[in-house]
């Protein structure tokens, strides 16, 4: 017997499902919810739109972000690259394609990049590394760095 455990939006789960799933399989699923976490539990500035108040890390623990290991090539160039074209966006796409990578690796390097911060002393739970903005006409996210990253980046030589 084999018991797989999918964490994600029903979208992710349902395109994650037929690749896991034989003739012979059951499904079950929880109605449970968690708990908000801060991180969630964001409430709208405009109740008519989606924009929501976001916090960012301030430039201390994005020190201690970047010293606390060694960076990753990888990422010392999604950082470097963001930090230099702030204060303009750079889409998924071009990052990708400056790193030589699918979307898949991108996905997965960004997730190493957020569990480097949520694992960085001094990390309070819901502030972001990055600017996001999703760009409904494209269909993908544009990433930038906010002020306090820049300025540990300068402290620390990286830029």
């Amino acid at each position: 017997m084999k018991a797989i455990i999918l964490d994600g939006t029903p979208e992710e789960i349902r395109a994650a499902l037929p690749g896991y799933l034989d003739a012979a399989s059951t499904i079950v699923l929880s109605n449970a919810a968690s708990a908000p976490t801060k991180a969630t539990a964001k409430t709208p500035v405009n109740e008519d739109e989606d924009d929501f108040e976001v916090s960012y890390i301030e430039k201390q623990t994005a020190r201690r972000y970047l010293n606390r290991r060694i960076l990753h090539d990888t990422q010392r160039t999604i950082l470097t690259t963001l930090a230099k074209a702030s204060p303009e966006m750079v889409t998924a796409p071009e990052l990708q394609e400056k790193l030589g990578i699918t979307t898949s690796q991108f996905a997965g390097m960004m997730g190493a990049m957020g569990r480097r911060l949520t694992n960085t002393p001094g990390w309070v739970e819901g502030d972001c590394l990055f600017i996001q903005e999703w760009d409904t006409e494209k269909g993908y996210y544009c990433y930038g760095l906010p002020d306090s990253v820049i300025e540990a980046m300068k402290a620390e030589k990286l830029i």
